[in-house]
């Protein structure tokens, strides 16, 4: 199987992030000529688009007689991510002083971009390029307040500015966790289930 035998919907666009983990799953182990194939696909279907200039698509890190895998996070995880338009990033300047704000963000299936106006001149682009690559980023809704149904994905990881036009961040998990992400009401009973912690390879 090879991209050109894959539905347009199944290419990865920046409107409808479609992840290359769910290319693996339909075709197995593909060849360096099949991903070769996918990924000139990808760039012929995002040609003009402006955030092509900075953004390939992530790569598989695996390949031949192992399985490609470019995540470790969860069908569920990867599904809340796809919806939630925002997240919560925090970073830390130079002199310790901590700071949060709500971003758009996008999971390419290995890393979460981040960009924004004018990113450059953020806080957090500036306190990553100061050396302080450790961030935290926190995505979370709430369902319904009545029954009270909130849910959230907390990750933990490191950032790098990436240069170009259009610059923006690009966040490496490490550790993650989540927590009802099935939209389950909470009570303070025994029937409570605590957060699911993952360690990113």
């Amino acid at each position: 199987m090879s991209a050109a035998d894959l539905r347009p919907a199944e290419l990865v666009r920046y409107d409808h992030v479609i992840p290359l983990t769910q290319y693996r799953c339909r075709a197995g182990t593909p060849s360096h000529a099949d991903i070769d194939e996918f990924i000139a696909a990808w760039r012929e279907l995002n040609r003009g688009h402006p955030k092509q200039r900075n953004r390939p698509p992530a790569t598989p890190i695996t390949t031949g007689a192992e399985r490609i895998e470019m995540t470790s996070f969860t069908d569920d995880e990867i599904a809340y991510m796809n919806s939630q338009p925002l997240a919560r990033i925090a970073t830390v300047s130079a002199d310790g002083q901590p700071d949060v704000v709500p971003v758009g963000f996008e999971f390419d299936g290995t890393h979460i971009n981040i960009g924004g106006y004018d990113p450059a001149t953020t806080r957090r682009h500036h306190n990553i390029l100061a050396g302080n690559g450790k961030v935290a980023l926190v995505i979370d809704d709430l369902v319904s307040t009545r029954p009270w149904t909130p849910r959230y994905l907390r990750i933990y990881g490191t950032a790098d500015v990436i240069d170009g036009t259009q610059p923006y961040l690009r966040m490496t998990p490490k550790i993650s966790w989540s927590w009802n992400l099935g939209a389950q009401p909470f009570t303070h009973d025994e029937s409570f289930t605590p957060p699911k912690r993952t360690v990113h390879h």
